[in-house]
């Protein structure tokens, strides 16, 4: 399926990302209309976005990204016009809570997203709830209130921009790959230093 994802948007040997299978998540069962797919920056196409044109970012190589796909057959005209608006919006929205644009495509059949690598917010907690997670309750509560600054902060800028959300919930926040880096490298030093007592 991926290899499909790739002819129609025009990620193949010319765009600078690799398209991945589609990320199991819990938004998937819900009826969400947008598609979630991992995917990785292919060696040496540096910063920015191909098609779309995202322009200078400061990632690396190999850097994982997400992948929002929407096929807008199956949307409907009133959500395939939401979808093709939020395409456009967000190639031009700079601000440090909202997804940075890497690249995109706008078809008649699709619209595809590519942002930095990210965890939706149901998942995440989910991820939290397991006793083998290294997020004390005094964590989770922390990171929740700057959650909620960051999710305020972020449409305040909105707002200035002349634009209105319409569909604030947890389906539609998501935490950015360096949190989960994060937090797998903390449990990673957690396990090293149980191993050598």
């Amino acid at each position: 399926m991926a290899w499909l994802l790739n002819a129609v948007m025009g990620t193949g040997s010319s765009s600078p990302f690799d398209v991945g299978e589609p990320v199991k998540t819990s938004l998937t069962a819900r009826g969400w209309h947008w598609r979630l797919h991992a995917g990785k920056r292919k060696a040496g196409s540096g910063g920015g976005g191909g098609g779309g044109g995202g322009g200078g970012n400061n990632s690396s190589d190999n850097d994982a990204v997400s992948i929002f796909k929407a096929d807008v057959a199956a949307l409907g005209n009133d959500k395939a016009v939401l979808a093709k608006h939020a395409f456009a919006k967000t190639k031009s929205l700079r601000h440090p809570h909202i997804l940075q644009f890497l690249d995109g495509s706008d078809t008649d059949a699709e619209v595809v997203v590519i942002t930095e690598e990210v965890t939706p917010l149901p998942d995440w907690l989910e991820k939290q709830r397991d006793p083998d997670s290294s997020v004390s309750p005094e964590q989770l509560s922390a990171v929740t209130i700057w959650g909620v600054k960051c999710v305020l902060e972020a449409l305040g800028f909105l707002h200035s921009q002349g634009m209105v959300h319409r569909d604030v919930n947890p389906r539609n926040i998501r935490f950015r790959g360096a949190t989960r880096k994060k937090e797998q490298g903390k449990r990673k030093q957690e396990k090293e230093k149980q191993e050598n007592c």
